[in-house]
């Protein structure tokens, strides 16, 4: 499946760079942007109790806004959030190679660093993965208010702009000749 603006390579070449790196959980906060939608700024705000495993959500208390809200664990990410939390009882899930909390500017730079790694040579930003999430979940399921809810959108206003569609879907939709 392709998303909005980046391929299925893309994102596993991503991926498999982001496990070379340096830091502790790289790849890890790559997925969970990717697979939960998450804004970068959520993410790094995650702590370890923060993450239900047995009702499958993530606490999100650093939201746009000031709200809190809940996000459903996609089930490939389980493991990953297993994994991550292990033993821990709290403190920061994505830490950075001295153990602190790594920052969204932080993020911004390795992810750059990470694509470039990856071949990737357009812009690459934490937000990105969050629309290209959105894109791919409205592909699969054609349900707008469900991708609103998976972003946490409070207006509908703000998920329409996923709802664009190319002439060529609506000629076959419409069995037009193309």
């Amino acid at each position: 499946m392709e998303g909005v603006g980046y391929t299925d390579a893309e994102i596993a070449a991503l991926l498999a760079a982001a496990e070379d790196g340096d830091e502790e959980s790289e790849a890890e906060l790559i997925a969970v942007v990717l697979q939960a939608g998450l804004r970068v700024g959520s993410a790094v705000a995650l702590d370890v109790d923060d993450v239900d495993l047995e009702r499958g959500e993530l606490r999100l208390r650093r939201m746009k806004g000031g709200r809190e809200d809940v996000a459903v664990i996609p089930g490939g990410l389980a493991e990953v959030l297993r994994e991550l939390v292990a033993e821990r009882t709290s403190g920061p899930i994505f830490r950075g190679r001295h153990g602190g909390r790594l920052t969204t500017r932080h993020v911004h730079r390795r992810l750059r660093y990470w694509a470039r790694r990856a071949g990737i040579r357009r812009a690459l930003g934490p937000h990105s993965l969050r629309h290209d999430f959105a894109q791919r979940l409205l592909d699969r399921t054609g349900d707008v208010t469900l991708v609103q809810r998976a972003l946490n959108h409070q207006a509908a206003a703000s998920t329409a702009v996923y709802c664009r569609c190319s002439v060529s879907r609506l000629r076959e939709a419409l069995g037009a000749a193309t």
